[in-house]
Order: C-alpha cells, then sequence, then structure tokens
C-alpha cells in the first residue's frame, strides 16, 4: 500500500475510533460553508507562508462530523530547495498540530 495512503488511513482511524479534543477545532474558520472539494489555506505561527489545499473524504467518512481529509497541493517550502511534494491529511491531525494557527475554509 500507498505510504501517503497508509498514513492517511490511520489519521482516520485514530479520528474515528479515539477521544478527540473537539476544541482543537476552533482553529477552523468557515467550515459551516464548507463544501467537499473546497478550498483550505493553513496558517502556521511560525512561517509567513501559508500551504493551500482542498478538502475531500473517502465513502466511509461523514464530512458533518470533521470527519474529512485535506490534500496539501501547494507546501510551502521557502526555506528549502525545490518543491515540497504533496501531502494528505485528516483534517484532525491539522488542528491538533500546535504550530498551525488557523484554518481557512475559503
Amino acid at each position: 500500500m500507498d505510504k501517503d495512503l497508509e498514513q492517511l488511513l490511520s489519521e482516520i482511524n485514530f479520528y474515528q475510533n479515539s477521544d478527540v479534543d473537539y476544541d482543537n477545532f476552533d482553529k477552523i474558520k468557515g467550515f459551516d460553508s464548507m463544501e467537499l472539494g473546497g478550498k483550505i489555506e493553513i496558517f502556521w505561527k511560525d512561517r509567513e507562508e501559508t500551504d493551500k489545499g482542498y478538502i475531500f473524504n473517502l465513502p466511509h467518512q461523514d464530512s458533518d462530523e470533521y470527519d474529512v481529509c485535506v490534500h496539501v497541493t501547494d507546501v510551502d517550502n521557502s526555506e528549502g530547495m525545490g518543491d515540497a511534494p504533496d501531502e494528505y491529511h485528516h483534517l484532525y491531525h491539522l488542528v491538533s498540530l500546535e504550530r498551525i494557527d488557523k484554518i481557512e475554509i475559503l
């Protein structure tokens, strides 16, 4: 199985089967207007540039319950050389990261 897909499925499984801290979702702005395929922008506490991507879900996910995935297509790599690879994460994984200041759903 692809390493990215395996990690994403692990993050989904964690969200669906664990006690999560829903206060972390306070970092999200615009969730009420969220649409699958909608754009997302990730703001970091320690970086000036943002990451950008879109929201999607797999058939066994319930998007009304924050159970969605994010495909980060434009990863800031301003401190590195070349382009950074795309990333796939569950929304809860992202909001639980302390370095993330906020996530805007556009």
